[in-house]
């Protein structure tokens, strides 16, 4: 069996855009990346079958997954920090 770029290229174009939507959400308001995310997953299926479509999804739901992650601990963590100051929350 040959391993093409294309079955590679859903899941790496799913995992970078996930990753860039984490490092950018921490410096500049963006709007979800959700739409883009499925449009990865239906080109990922188009070019390389059900397998490449899956692997891209499940990156895609894992991405979405630990942006919200990252978004809860830092809001805990700067409402303890405002809290530890002594501002009202």
């Amino acid at each position: 069996m040959r391993f093409g770029w294309r079955a590679i290229s859903g899941p790496a174009l799913t995992a970078a855009i996930a990753l860039l939507a984490i490092l950018l959400d921490r410096h500049l308001p963006i709007p979800s990346p959700a739409p883009l995310l499925v449009c990865i997953v239906a080109v990922a299926g188009s070019l390389s079958g059900f397998n490449s479509a899956m692997i891209s999804a499940a990156v895609a739901v894992i991405g979405a997954a630990l942006s919200l992650c990252v978004i809860f601990t830092l809001a805990v963590l700067s409402t303890k920090a405002t809290m530890a100051m002594g501002l009202p929350v």
